[in-house]
């Protein structure tokens, strides 16, 4: 009875319910559902294949994946992206269920890994995300693989469930470029790990050099079309229209929407090489002048993104009422109250497993320190953006369960019983 292919059944029951229930299949190809965000991930395929030139802001590796129906058709729609872009979120979902599971299985008893891996599948955030044309499930597939692998190793000790794990964090730079400073850090321990146990070579390693070499492409790409060598101009830009637009209006007594507004006008019409030295320009002056300020928006941004809702379900819901669909006002509003809580849910059993670990530190496995890196870095950066929901924390929900039950697995009766 508790088996993967349950787990497979339920999870795509589940999915197609949300789709239904929610209105969301008499929305998804409706321009008011389709995030700015998304636009832009649709342009950078379209630039790739058809220029092949990098988008300023979004890397070459989803606009790579996205873009593949170039390959079979001349001139690929928006529709085409759309349902493409939903077929690969959906099976990134479901393939991030299934390694997840398999995860669990390397610690746990079968029982156990079972109803957990349904209380993931139940994640009505990340559920709602795969509907749209978003990198967050892949980034979060790719980031239950290197999971499972980083478990994996900590239990045999095989290289290559260390290779792997950092390989992938490379390959997620050309997705989400906020993980550049992450690879960096784990590509460092990588190669001196390997030093350390004077290892010269193992076939991963081939995956690992690709992995690099890839992002140095990506680099070398964006000076060719835009003058830096940088996997992406977002963090920059990110900061000059959300926390440092809003921290410089609440030090001058301005509106932030006046502030933006002024900064989006200050950019128009430059070069990205200008724009990134005015954003960075910008950056050092606040640090200098206004920490305070950066340090209390920075605050409330990180709070309101840790209770967040979904902003897709958001979407939909507002559509269905302008279009006075109010059958599915309350399923809509219900759900959305869910990802709120599922949101503040798992902050807190993070904030509980830093706790388990200030006490039990000594007892922790291996595993669990590259694991709460990734995790603390995720949580950190997403003060600096604002207005996003659930959107950065859903692709750690996994990743937070499974350092929470390793860290219960210190308790000696709790293992027991995880374990049956």
């Amino acid at each position: 009875m508790y088996n993967l292919k349950l787990i497979v059944i339920v999870s795509v029951v589940i999915a197609f319910a949300f789709f239904v229930l929610t209105g969301i299949y008499i929305n998804i190809f409706n321009d008011a559902f389709i995030l700015p965000d998304s636009r832009s991930y649709i342009d950078a395929s379209n630039m790739l294949y058809n220029n092949f030139k990098p988008h300023p802001f979004r890397p070459m590796g989803y606009a790579l994946i996205l873009g593949l129906p170039n390959v079979f058709i001349k001139l690929v729609t928006v529709n085409q992206y759309i349902i493409f872009g939903v077929f690969l979120n959906l099976v990134s979902w479901l393939g991030s269920i299934i390694v997840f599971y398999k995860t669990l299985m390397l610690s746990f008893g079968n029982k156990t890994s079972f109803w957990i891996s349904i209380i993931f599948a139940l994640s009505i955030g990340n559920i709602a995300i795969a509907f749209m044309v978003l990198t967050e499930p892949i980034t979060m597939f790719l980031l239950v693989l290197a999971l499972y692998n980083v478990i994996k190793y900590s239990k045999y000790k095989n290289l290559s469930n260390l290779i792997i794990p950092s390989s992938l964090i490379n390959i997620l730079v050309l997705i989400r470029p906020g993980f550049f400073y992450v690879s960096i850090l784990f590509s460092i321990f990588l190669i001196a790990f390997l030093l350390y146990k004077k290892i010269k070579w193992n076939k991963y390693l081939i995956f690992f050099t690709f992995s690099i070499a890839i992002i140095f492409l990506q680099l070398f790409m964006m000076h060719k079309s835009y003058g830096n060598y940088t996997a992406s101009y977002i963090d920059k830009i990110t900061w000059y229209k959300y926390l440092g637009a809003e921290s410089n209006s609440n030090n001058f007594n301005h509106n932030y929407i006046v502030e933006r507004d002024l900064r989006i006008a200050n950019l128009e019409g430059k070069l990205w090489k200008e724009k990134s030295v005015i954003a960075t320009d910008d950056l050092k002056y606040q640090v200098s002048t206004n920490i305070i300020n950066i340090l209390k928006e920075y605050t409330l941004n990180f709070a309101e993104n840790s209770v967040g809702g979904s902003i897709i379900i958001e979407t939909v819901q507002g559509i269905n009422i302008d279009n006075n669909n109010s059958i599915y006002k309350t399923t809509n509003s219900f759900l959305h109250l869910i990802t709120k809580l599922q949101n503040i849910f798992y902050i807190v059993i993070f904030i509980l497993s830093l706790l388990i670990l200030l006490k039990k530190y000594n007892k922790i496995d291996f595993a669990i320190y590259p694991l709460l890196v990734i995790v603390l870095y995720v949580l950190l950066t997403s003060g600096i953006s604002f207005w996003q929901g659930d959107r950065f924390n859903i692709i750690l929900y996994p990743i937070i369960i499974v350092i929470f039950m390793h860290l219960l697995n210190t308790n000696f009766a709790l293992k027991q019983m995880l374990k049956k």
